[in-house]
């Protein structure tokens, strides 16, 4: 049986967030998505979610916010 794992990376900057998952198998690992949050805390602010083949969705964020 061939293990195969997931992983995530992420890279975060003053006002974009960007993650990349790929599945390990064999230790080689393999593009599965990508998501981007851009202009972060602006009244534009968008989340973009692509796979290999093309964009999934793409929807609005401004004003979110996680309660403290």
């Amino acid at each position: 049986m061939q293990e195969m794992n997931k992983l995530l990376v992420i890279n975060s900057g003053s006002s974009t967030i960007k993650a990349d998952v790929f599945i390990v198998k064999d230790g080689a690992p393999t593009f599965l998505a990508k998501a981007l949050a851009d202009k972060v805390g602006t009244p534009d602010a968008m989340l973009t979610v692509k796979d290999d083949q093309k964009k999934i969705a793409e929807t609005s964020i401004a004003g979110l916010s996680v309660p403290q």
